[in-house]
């Protein structure tokens, strides 16, 4: 049974707001588990947070990687670069959360201690988020945090590869679709969350809608190119089917075991391509094609 660590920094809109969140998480959490196949940690750190902290934990989440990718380089001038390279996604990425943040219902990163979840109440407030709702939201980002679990090296995978790409150590087309992979993975559990709490995809239909401005935001972002939309999430959605009639949700984990596991490219859009990889035991050596 997983300990949730809540803690309230937004002050009245938090305190407001901390019991819908651990009674979601305690929803949440054991179906998780039992629909991605994977354990959750003893304890996890949630933080309900006021808008402007959002940025702020970006860029500790990137400071936190940065040093991660720069302690398995072997030069001084590696280990800078990774440090940079990490500074400006976490810069970049802050500037999206100023911006957007009525958008961005709750995220996974690494904080201060390790993997959290950061919450904004405000953001629920403008979104009108139901209960339900919230335990399909949280519950996404359990999976985040199941994955972290399960393959310490996902989280800092995407950024790893900028640096590697930069390095020159790795070339951009064998990078692999990292966030496509993660989101959709969070996609195709928590659509089974939502299923039993009886929602439709990603949806509950009669709940209130969001505000007029969250509305607008959620249009806005749709036109700006630069913005991971939902083909993010939904690009992955036919391998993760195709993985799970293959072997239920055990062989759709085994895609965290490590990086020789997670799909190519071509993978993630041809299924049976890393299927085929599995059954001939490459994942599971180590290797890759």
């Amino acid at each position: 049974m997983t300990n949730f660590l809540v803690s309230n920094e937004a002050g009245k809109a938090g305190a407001a707001f901390a019991a819908r969140v651990e009674d979601a998480l305690n929803t949440a959490a054991p179906r998780i588990v039992e629909l991605a196949a994977m354990p959750l940690p003893d304890e996890v750190t949630v933080r309900l947070v006021n808008p402007g902290a959002l940025p702020v934990s970006t860029r500790v989440h990137f400071e936190v990687v940065g040093r991660r990718i720069a302690e398995t380089l072997e030069t001084e001038e590696q280990r800078a670069t990774a440090l940079k390279v990490a500074a400006e996604h976490g810069v970049a990425f802050g500037r999206f959360e100023t911006l957007f943040w009525p958008l961005i219902s709750a995220k996974a990163g690494f904080g201060a201690t390790g993997v959290e979840v950061v919450v904004v109440p405000e953001m629920h407030k403008a979104a009108r988020t139901s209960q339900r709702a919230l335990v399909q939201t949280l519950g996404h980002e359990l999976v985040h945090v199941a994955q972290d679990k399960w393959w310490p090296g996902v989280l800092p995978l995407w950024a790893r590869q900028a640096v590697e790409v930069r390095l020159g150590l790795r070339a951009r087309a064998d990078v692999l679709p990292v966030p496509q992979v993660s989101e959709a993975h969070g996609m195709w559990v928590h659509r089974k969350l939502v299923a039993e709490l009886g929602g439709v995809d990603d949806g509950f239909p009669g709940d209130p809608r969001p505000t007029l401005y969250v509305r607008f935001l959620r249009t806005l972002v749709k036109r700006l190119p630069m913005v991971p939309g939902p083909a993010l999430y939904l690009r992955g959605q036919k391998f993760m089917a195709a993985l799970d009639e293959a072997g239920g949700p055990l062989l759709v984990a085994s895609v965290f075991d490590g990086e020789a596991t997670i799909p190519t490219s071509a993978e993630l859009d041809d299924p049976e391509l890393w299927l085929t990889r599995h059954r001939a035991g490459v994942a599971a050596n180590g290797t890759r094609p």
